[in-house]
């Protein structure tokens, strides 16, 4: 049975690959690609949504989880339930990629690469999730080089509740949400606790690694039609949970903490029916703890650490659309202030004595400037930008790119071209391992794609991107702008829905992601990827079976005794995992997951292990 699901899935992803969402694709409302509302198949770029319906049909508890099956999109964690997990689109460095949730920027300040950790946050009160999987710097800034990520959550709208409890082998989880709607305010709040417990991270280990985490979302509204609306979100998660020393590395008392809070106040004014004004302000705090104390194990050695980070943005933008036959012309225009701050403590005991390495508070900001222009005759859309960033380091850096798309019947052609920069983080700037005399990475991308509608049933879809990354930042003792590496391939695509309540999708990624001074595939970055998912609803019931293949990646083992690295090969992997419910009334739903269907044994990164096969039960009650 497994060759079988494998089968399809190579057959079909070798062919295609699939956007992820549980109505065929192209209907959805995007925002993040041009910043402002447009539908999916309009947009020039690539972008992929996945929607509240594919959330709930997969079964996915964790956002993590959720993002393994973007076409173009690699997970690497470190051990499951809690380990570090890094987000590598189109084979680009993670701290590449923006993350986002209702907007407001989440990726840490202090991290040394400025990049966002995946492994605590909850799939509860999602709307949707937009990926766009091209470069989008200049429209967001320095972090956006390899592509954006933005977490939409619920809105209110009807009054709705629900909560849900589950349990299975490695976890359980409860939750609760509820939103609704009065006169001129709109309000939606939700809240998510998952404990994991049963594995160890570290592969080969003896003790077990627990994790909790827990995720609050909320965002209230307010609106006068047609006039003003103005609102504020907020979003925290607070994450416990046991880590090891190393791949291997067994530590029975290594723990962490982490906590993070955001908020951002919003308002959109409509001046003129083709005129809108809209003022953001937002701030983002992440504090991260590690107790490491003396143990059988390590009986002199203990060691404690914090990292303190905050981001406030402010921005502004002006939106103009307004039609004039035969053309429609739109125009884009912002600014940000952007000011981050970061500062960190470890101290550690041992048979050589004690060591203290401190990173005082430091501060930067930035202040960008973006312009994009639209024009549309017919079934021909173009788009142009700028974005000029004024750095308080490194003085001006300007960005462009360039889109279009062309719509020949039930065919679009889609082109796209962008430069982009990365800021070097305050920990490579000031950190012991850092120097000022950095300059930010650079790059150059590329990406030609095409998207066929066969009838109503059937879309199709094949990309091919290049993207060239130089000047980067790596480390080699100290942080230096010695990197070259350039990363291209193929995504390709099918859905296919047959009827209202069978929808079949498929993908197939190949990467190529070149170490230019080496020669060498990035770690962790498999050369071939691809998925296949079934969703089939009936009477009461729905079932949800999902395949993804990922192929070989290097990877290295650092040995912590000779300070030496050496090369390994991950072999390839299958997941199968399958998540039924069934609907006993209007208000009560049962369901049961099986995650690794056939026990799969596998490693993301080397020496961290992975859950086997585990099943999973819960309820979920709507009022």
């Amino acid at each position: 049975m497994k060759k079988i699901l494998l089968g399809i899935a190579l057959m079909a992803g070798s062919i295609f690959g699939a956007q992820g969402t549980i109505t065929i694709v192209g209907e959805e409302i995007v925002v993040t690609a041009s910043r402002v509302e447009e539908k999916q198949k309009e947009s020039p770029v690539s972008i992929t949504v996945i929607t509240k319906e594919e959330i709930e049909a997969s079964g996915a508890k964790m956002v993590v989880d959720v993002l393994r099956g973007v076409p173009g999109l690699d997970i690497a964690q470190t051990g499951a339930f809690g380990g570090q997990a890094s987000c590598f689109l189109r084979g680009a460095k993670s701290e590449y990629t923006l993350v986002m949730i209702d907007g407001m920027e989440v990726n840490d300040p202090i991290d040394p690469g400025r990049g966002f950790d995946f492994a605590h946050l909850s799939t509860a009160g999602i709307e949707r999730i937009e990926i766009v999987r091209t470069s989008a710097g200049p429209l967001y800034g320095s972090d956006a080089m390899g592509g954006v990520i933005n977490i939409i959550t619920k809105r209110g709208k009807k009054p709705k509740a629900s909560f849900w409890v589950e349990g299975g082998q490695y976890n359980k989880e409860k939750g609760f949400e509820a939103s609704g709607a009065s006169g001129l305010f709109n309000g939606a709040f939700a809240f998510n606790k998952q404990e994991s417990y049963g594995i160890s991270r570290a592969a080969k280990g003896t003790e077990t690694d627990d994790h909790s985490a827990t995720t609050v979302l909320g965002n209230i509204g307010f609106s006068l039609p047609e006039k003003i609306k103005a609102g504020v979100s907020i979003y925290s998660n607070n994450a416990d949970f046991d880590i090891d020393d190393d791949s291997f590395d067994d530590d029975p008392n290594y723990t962490s903490k982490s906590k993070s809070f955001s908020i951002k106040g919003e308002t959109e004014i409509s001046l003129r029916p083709w005129l809108k004004e809209k003022i953001d302000v937002s701030s983002y705090k992440m504090r991260r703890e590690c107790e490491d104390g003396t143990d059988t194990v390590e009986p002199f050695d203990c060691s404690s650490s914090w990292y303190n980070g905050k981001n406030i943005k402010t921005s502004w933008q002006q939106n103009i659309l307004f039609e004039k036959d035969p053309f429609t012309y739109g125009l884009i225009s912002g600014i940000e202030h952007e000011i981050e701050e970061g500062e960190s403590y470890y101290h550690s005991e041992g048979m050589r004595g004690p060591w203290t390495n401190e990173f005082k508070k430091k501060k930067e900001s930035n202040t960008g400037y973006y312009l994009q222009c639209q024009l549309k005759r017919a079934n021909v859309t173009l788009y142009g930008g700028a974005r000029i960033d004024d750095h308080s380091r490194f003085g001006q850096k300007t960005t462009y790119k360039a889109s279009s798309l062309c719509v020949a019947g039930k065919t679009r052609i889609k082109t796209s071209y962008a430069t982009g920069f990365k800021a070097p983080s305050l920990y490579q700037l000031y950190s012991s391992y850092g120097t000022t005399s950095l300059n930010p990475d650079e790059s150059t991308s590329y990406e030609l794609g095409i998207e066929q509608e066969i009838g109503e049933k059937v879309l199709l879809g094949l990309t091919c991107f290049q993207n060239e990354f130089k000047n980067m930042i790596v480390f080699d003792q100290k942080y230096k702008n010695i990197g070259k590496l350039e990363t291209g391939g193929i995504e390709t695509m099918i859905q296919i829905k047959p009827t209202d309540n069978l929808i079949a999708n498929a993908n197939y990624t190949y990467t190529q992601a070149e170490d230019r001074n080496t020669g060498k595939q990035l770690l962790r970055r498999p050369k071939h990827k691809a998925r296949f998912n079934l969703n089939y609803s009936f009477q009461r019931a729905n079932i949800n079976l999902s395949c993804i293949y990922v192929g070989e990646r290097n990877d290295k083992f650092y040995d912590p005794v000779t300070y030496r690295s050496t090369p390994i090969t991950l072999p390839s992997y299958t997941l199968v995992n399958l998540n039924t419910s069934y609907n006993l009334t209007d208000k009560f739903t049962l369901f049961l997951k099986v995650d690794n269907l056939f026990g799969e044994e596998y490693e993301e990164v080397y020496g961290y292990s992975t859950p086997g096969r585990s099943f999973c039960g819960g309820v979920r009650c709507e009022f």
